[in-house]
């Protein structure tokens, strides 16, 4: 079918390119592969693919992307402290952005569901390439008050205000604007004017509000769809209502900045 499917819209398919992955749960064996013969090659079956940029695997754990993302940013960060005596602030700030920050950002909302732990560890990057690249300070950061210093002189976010940000910055570019050639990908997103006598309604605060799915496993509330409901509804009225263009970018940052101690409850 896949073949015939590439003849009809002349295309071909790169089989030395191509692989074959079989998705399953990170606690279910594996007991067999994918055969898949396009004009008498056979498809190799891989348990994990580079795609883009983005490291997948079978149980779409993305460890393997997640220990690639801390293992360059490290490298890159000890590279430019070497350098940083050469450069003024504002060109260390734009190399450290450009060049460690821009590492944690690729795809973030896709394979950002971390826990505790591997969220400090991605923050310590962050708050060091600050504290000894950007502002070339050698008095070490200890306490979360010193942290949060650190970061608001830069305006910089944690790597969980980083994800609430593309998160519903991703919802009112592509789920919510009736010009966005993506919005038919998602019907599951359903505000409470769009669907009044739903089933899963429950109890909404304004018509901006999402409908909140019934999720009975610790697995579909860790879903980008079961989050990004949750966050976006936690949202004030006013900053919902912000375009795009008008700056939602900005004026959701500075509700984050302001309420950084209730915000991640849903992390």
């Amino acid at each position: 079918m896949l073949s015939n499917w590439c003849k009809e819209n002349k295309m071909k398919i790169h089989v030395g390119k191509t692989k074959a992955m079989l998705f399953r749960t990170r606690y279910q064996k594996c007991c067999r592969e994918l055969h898949i013969n396009i004009n008498g090659q056979i498809i190799e079956n891989v348990n994990q693919f580079k795609y883009l940029g983005l490291v997948i695997n079978q149980s779409l754990s993305f460890e393997e992307h997640y220990e690639k993302t801390c293992r360059n940013m490290t490298n890159r960060l000890h590279l430019l402290k070497r350098y940083k005596k050469y450069f003024s602030e504002k060109w260390r700030l734009i190399f450290a952005t450009s060049l460690i920050l821009s590492l944690l950002e690729y795809c973030l909302p896709v394979w950002g569901k971390l826990n505790a732990t591997k969220s400090e560890r991605l923050n310590k990057i962050i708050i060091r390439t600050a504290n000894s690249v950007v502002l070339n300070n050698a008095k070490s950061t200890k306490t979360c008050e010193e942290r949060y210093e650190v970061l608001e002189k830069l305006n910089w976010l944690t790597v969980e205000e980083r994800l609430i940000v593309y998160s519903l910055n991703f919802v009112k570019k592509n789920i919510l604007c009736e010009t966005s050639s993506l919005k038919d990908c998602f019907p599951s997103f359903q505000q409470k004017s769009s669907s009044q006598d739903s089933e899963e309604q429950v109890c909404l605060r304004n018509e901006k509000d999402f409908i909140v799915p019934r999720m009975r496993t610790e697995f579909g509330k860790s879903t980008f769809y079961y989050r990004t409901i949750q966050m976006w509804n936690q949202l004030p009225a006013e900053v919902k209502e912000i375009q795009i263009e008008e700056g939602f970018d900005y004026r959701l940052r500075q509700h984050i900045l302001k309420d950084r101690t209730n915000i991640y409850q849903y992390f």
